[in-house]
């Protein structure tokens, strides 16, 4: 027996202190499972009252304008419950764990699990992910290093199969109710006056870089002639842009500049116009551009040392970006997220830095 003691002793030696860590911590996290199933069962829902407790915060304005998303598929419209929504029902309906969460880590790329789990029921959705740490543009790839960039993709990624397995586990009509209350809350519960609701939300399509000409062209009426339900579909929208489910691209029209000087006049094909702008490119003009451009970059390293101290971190982040999509998660994780923080002044000056440098970048 002593012989066999002695080698289990010698065992766990080997196995070191941070395989015995590791243990403790999986044995921890048994037994707080072990504990939400004991707890999810003694106290179980009472339908009747998570039901009301849903109605209830549909029936709050902040969440019912942000309750549903909306994006184009083909040649139809996918809507649904957005992910706050999702996220407030799971609390409503209670015993219900849900989240996100990176299983492991190497080679470049994340293996992550969204899920949710009714722990009165022990019904379970999951699904599982890789987030590799590389970001696409336009102007080609690059790698993720900084953890917070990586971490923010992760969740970015993460959302939305989150979204879609709480709502795997939370019946149907109880997410019907939700959402119908939240329709009411918004048509009736809007004290202010359509004219200034309508001002104010095409305030918020500018941060990204939708003109008042684009709305009107996807809504195909003048903004003047909106109702309730052309702001309830601008709200849908503007959610899913909010919660990168989509890109603006995806709803509105975006001229390409130059595009009209690049159509052909009548009575010339495009052959020969192409032919002539040919000519046009000579070795010399591009001489003469790189002093503008080295002045420009000049320029841009000393207006960095201008910006104010509480936006510099967001500049240089906004600088790093290569695509417009890319700058406005960074305008939204830096800027829009954190608005309330800001004073009006800094929050202007935000946008100007924004908008300046979006105009620099291709669309994607």
């Amino acid at each position: 027996m002593s012989t066999e003691l002695s080698t289990h002793v010698d065992d766990g030696d080997r196995r070191g202190p941070q395989t015995s860590l590791m243990e403790v911590a999986a044995s921890r996290q048994a037994q707080e499972v072990q504990a939400m199933i004991v707890i999810a069962k003694k106290f179980p829902r009472d339908v009747n009252e998570s039901i009301s407790r849903i109605t209830t915060a549909c029936q709050r304005k902040g969440l019912a304008e942000v309750s549903m998303y909306s994006y184009p598929r083909g040649n139809e419209t996918v809507e649904g419950p957005s992910v706050r929504l999702a996220e407030a029902i799971a609390q409503g309906w209670g015993n219900i764990d849900y989240g996100i969460r990176e299983l492991s880590q190497a080679n470049g790329e994340s293996v992550c699990e969204a899920y949710a789990w009714d722990m009165e029921t022990n019904v379970r959705s999951s699904t599982s992910f890789t987030v590799k740490h590389i970001r696409h543009t336009k102007r080609g790839s690059y790698v993720l290093t900084d953890p917070r960039d990586v971490s923010e993709m992760i969740l970015n990624q993460g959302a939305r199969r989150k979204r879609a397995c709480i709502l795997a586990v939370i019946p149907k009509d109880v997410q019907d109710l939700a959402v119908e209350q939240c329709e009411k809350t918004i048509k009736d519960g809007n004290k202010e006056p359509l004219v200034d609701r309508i001002r104010k939300m095409l305030e918020a399509f500018r941060g990204f870089g939708v003109t008042v000409e684009m709305i009107e062209a996807r809504m195909q009426r003048k903004v003047e002639s909106f109702t309730e339900q052309h702001m309830l579909a601008l709200r849908k929208i503007y959610t899913s842009l909010k919660d990168a489910m989509a890109n603006p691209e995806d709803y509105f029209e975006f001229k390409v500049p130059g595009a009209e000087s690049a159509e052909a006049p009548k009575g010339e094909s495009k052959a020969e116009r192409a032919a002539k702008e040919l000519k046009k490119d000579k070795a010399p003009k591009k001489e003469k551009e790189s002093e503008p451009q080295k002045t420009a970059e000049a320029t841009e390293e000393k207006s960095l040392e201008e910006v104010p101290e509480a936006l510099r971190e967001y500049v240089f982040e906004l600088e790093k970006t290569q695509c417009q999509v890319d700058a406005r998660f960074v305008w939204r994780t830096h800027i829009f997220d954190r608005k309330a923080e800001m004073s009006d002044e800094l929050y202007a000056k935000a946008n100007e830095y924004r908008d300046a440098h979006l105009r620099s970048l291709p669309e994607e």
